[in-house]
């Protein structure tokens, strides 16, 4: 029987809120982890989360930790509030950069993003990680196979209740940026398109939006959109 061959991984990961003590704790768990290091602006909380599985190291501040973190993979796990405010150094020969999605919630921050990445010549992985779960893999093979034949047009709908959309709302201060397509309507994105494959490319999109409900708090109530790819199929997504 050969050996199993050890796959090491150092990890930096910045944001130590649920998401993150989620996986670092996974990490952790993971026998091929030889470093882990943390960082939160949440001084008491970083801290904790760092003795609670012994994480290597703790800094407090964003753009210190990036330049200072030896992590092979950087894993970001930070409010959206954060991302529009404190853009990221990416440290060069760091070989990977995973974040959830979006990027941020303005697409200029978003560039600045994907500019500094490259620059970098980081690997940057975005998504959703729920897009991981077995369904989600069978759903994207059986397209693949072509089990489903030929697909022209297909259909998503994302739906967040007004209380869970307004707590979403208050904890940031440009409300403007979070319109249901950033709370909800990006993790149905990622997943419908990881699930179509790569071999369909998006060359047009249609939204329109309704503000009525809770146009109080700065942002819409539902959007609707049409998504057209390069070998003119369609597809529908409505998130409110």
């Amino acid at each position: 029987m050969s050996k199993l061959e050890k796959n090491p991984i150092d990890l930096a990961i910045v944001g130590c809120g649920k998401i993150g003590a989620i996986r670092g704790r996974c990490a952790r768990e993971y026998p091929g982890t030889e470093w882990i290091g943390l960082c939160d602006i949440d001084e008491k909380k970083g801290k904790k989360l760092a003795e609670d599985f012994d994480a290597d190291f703790f800094y407090d501040g964003l753009q210190g930790a990036t330049e200072t973190f030896r992590g092979e993979r950087l894993d970001y796990r930070h409010r959206r509030r954060v991302a529009c405010q404190e853009p990221p150094c990416l440290n060069r020969g760091r070989t990977q950069d995973t974040r959830r999605k979006p990027l941020a919630t303005n697409v200029v921050e978003s560039a600045r993003v994907v500019a500094a990445a490259e620059e970098a010549g980081a690997e940057l992985l975005v998504g959703y990680t729920q897009r991981f779960r077995r369904r989600w893999f069978t759903a994207r093979e059986h397209v693949a196979q072509g089990r489903l034949g030929d697909i022209t047009s297909a259909a998503t709908r994302a739906f967040v209740n007004q209380m869970v959309g307004v707590v979403r709302l208050g904890g940031n201060e440009d409300r403007s940026l979070l319109s249901p397509m950033v709370i909800s309507g990006t993790h149905a994105l990622d997943a419908s398109l990881f699930i179509l494959g790569n071999s369909k490319q998006l060359v047009e999109v249609t939204s329109r939006s309704v503000t009525r409900t809770i146009v109080g708090l700065g942002t819409q109530d539902a959007t609707f959109n049409i998504f057209t790819f390069d070998d003119g199929s369609i597809w529908s997504m409505d998130c409110s």
